[in-house]
């Protein structure tokens, strides 16, 4: 099944509300626009909170998202009478080769039978064809799989896109807000080479614990705001 998103952002940087929450927040990630991007993909990932079985976020820089979008979904699927959705992480990038080397990925096929439906979470889409090589060998393998990215880049021609895509923003960037900002991740990705390493970082633990309340205070915005 072929999936395009090309609904226009729901949220806008000029919303009173989305000032409010940055100004509560004392934001650590830049302006306002990170926080649409955010809400918009949360809004156009609604109407199939119940279709996925598995979220998995692709270290390092799209951990924060994950946990963002894992809140939502959470609280979206259990109102709707569902469960916790399964969340896992795994070291993307553009230097992976799925099948030849990503550990993350040959992770995910040993695991197939208890995935299910995939929603792959990203901070970021350039091209396209990191995400179009992992959607089209995860098919291969049987397995469903559909790519939430915060934003894409208007490089990015979302018409010839070929897999199940969601995404909050385009943007002229690169707008890498949690990339820049990785001493909040909490983790690194070890490199180069197509076995990526995660680990945990040794960067002020304080800024990780300070990430991560800003992350769940957002998520908590976007369900009050929404209903």
């Amino acid at each position: 099944m072929r999936t395009i998103d090309t609904e226009h952002e729901l949220w806008q940087t000029t919303d009173p509300r989305i000032a409010a929450i940055e100004d509560k927040n004392d934001f650590l990630f830049g302006d306002s626009k990170i926080i649409c991007a955010l809400f918009n993909l949360a809004s156009k990932l609604e109407p199939r909170v119940l279709e996925f079985d598995t979220l998995v976020g692709d270290d390092a820089s799209g951990r924060l998202p994950t946990l963002f979008l894992r809140k939502v979904l959470n609280n979206l699927r259990i109102a709707r009478g569902g469960d916790n959705i399964q969340t896992l992480f795994i070291a993307g990038g553009s230097n992976f080769l799925p099948g030849v080397g990503s550990s993350g990925i040959e992770s995910l096929i040993r695991r197939q039978s208890e995935l299910g439906s995939i929603l792959f979470s990203t901070e970021y889409i350039r091209e396209g064809r990191s995400a179009a090589i992992l959607t089209e060998f995860l098919q291969k393998k049987g397995m469903d799989v559909t790519i939430a990215a915060v934003t894409v880049s208007y490089e990015l021609d979302t018409h010839q896109v070929n897999y199940p895509l969601y995404y909050g923003e385009i943007d002229d960037g690169p707008f890498l807000v949690f990339y820049i900002r990785h001493e909040y991740c909490g983790v690194e990705k070890i490199g180069p080479g197509p076995y990526h390493i995660v680990r945990a970082s040794d960067y002020n633990p304080r800024k990780v614990r300070e990430a991560r309340m800003t992350i769940n205070n957002l998520a908590d915005g976007y369900l009050r705001l929404r209903s």
